[in-house]
């Protein structure tokens, strides 16, 4: 299905929040790059991780005016932030990977993927059915959440999709390089706020679910993944085990050219979690640490780097999550 461009591109305007790590396209020659804006909002709203490598790249672009390709926007914006990145199809942005369970040694193992899409309908698809899988695994001592291998894409429909079991109230906060910060809230019907005021309604959740929560996470667990995660560990009875997550904890702006045929991907924000993850509370593209740091990693590496696939996991991690889970 074709991703309208016209209303990725009112959403950008409205300030969504992309958060995708790791999405790095292969980008092509444009002449509509707006390069020179996109830099100087770079510039002035920005997280930058080196600020002396950015001040002496965008001398020596001419402040963007010699930038000639995506790819090359690309690259500068990633070394101003490594969550940042551009694209020169704003469709590819989107990542349609649906909730699903697994049966794995009479277990039942909901897998949360990476999402993201402009289609309100594909989005509440998403988050319905979470909500619908979650209910469905509910019977169980422990319930059992697949984050290994999601990249991120929407916090929205993942958050409200599993409602029942993170607690209302703030879920973190966002922090701009002014260290301005502002919180992100969940209430029964809606998730709203932080930096960029962007708000998400849905049907309110069926009823708390009160039971052991068991998150597993790995090294390609990132950005909106990392996020829902954060709402998650504020729920007492959350374990999270694995190895750390990628490490994209920050707020991304989405910036659509005019032409809309290239997007930006602008890191404004760093995150506050209301609770301490790994002893940790204040995050700036860090990664989060398991409660239970495994031995295994939950997806073998031996399947490559761009394998994708949150299913199956590897057999050595299940047998020392097993073992957990047997306590």
């Amino acid at each position: 299905m074709t991703l309208s461009l016209t209303r990725y591109f009112k959403i950008s305007l409205l300030g969504l929040v992309i958060l995708l790590a790791g999405c790095h396209h292969q980008p092509t020659a444009t002449d509509n790059l707006e390069a020179p804006a996109v830099i100087s909002e770079m510039s002035k709203h920005g997280i930058i991780e080196q600020p002396k490598q950015w001040s002496a790249l965008v001398k020596q672009t001419n402040h963007g005016k010699n930038v000639k390709t995506v790819r090359e926007l690309s690259a500068i914006l990633q070394q101003g932030n490594r969550h940042s990145f551009a694209t020169d199809s704003p469709k590819a942005l989107e990542q349609l990977n649906y909730p699903s369970i697994s049966n794995i040694d009479g277990y039942q193992v909901l897998n949360v993927p990476t999402f993201f899409s402009a289609d309100s309908k594909k989005t509440n698809k998403y988050q319905q059915q979470l909500r619908n899988l979650l209910k469905t695994v509910s019977h169980q001592q422990t319930i059992i959440l697949n984050f290994a291998h999601n990249q991120g894409g929407d916090y929205y429909p993942m958050i409200a999709g599993l409602a029942a079991i993170i607690p209302k109230g703030v879920l973190w906060s966002e922090v701009d390089n002014a260290d301005h910060g502002k919180q992100v809230v969940m209430t029964a019907t809606q998730i709203h706020g932080g930096l960029l005021s962007n708000s998400y309604r849905f049907p309110a959740s069926h009823a708390a679910i009160h039971k052991q929560v068991v998150v597993i996470t790995d090294s390609r667990t990132g950005s909106a993944a990392e996020m829902t995660i954060m709402a998650l560990k504020r729920n007492p009875q959350v374990t999270t085990i694995g190895v750390p997550t990628a490490g994209y904890t920050s707020v991304n702006k989405g910036r659509v050219a005019k032409s809309k045929k290239t997007a930006a991907i602008l890191t404004i924000g760093t995150i506050t979690s209301p609770v301490k993850i790994g002893n940790q509370r204040h995050f700036n593209n860090e990664p989060l640490k398991p409660d239970l740091t495994t031995m295994y990693a939950p997806i073998s590496p031996a399947k490559g780097e761009q394998y994708q696939k949150q299913q199956p996991l590897d057999t050595d991690f299940w047998h020392e999550l097993e073992k957990h889970l047997s306590e």
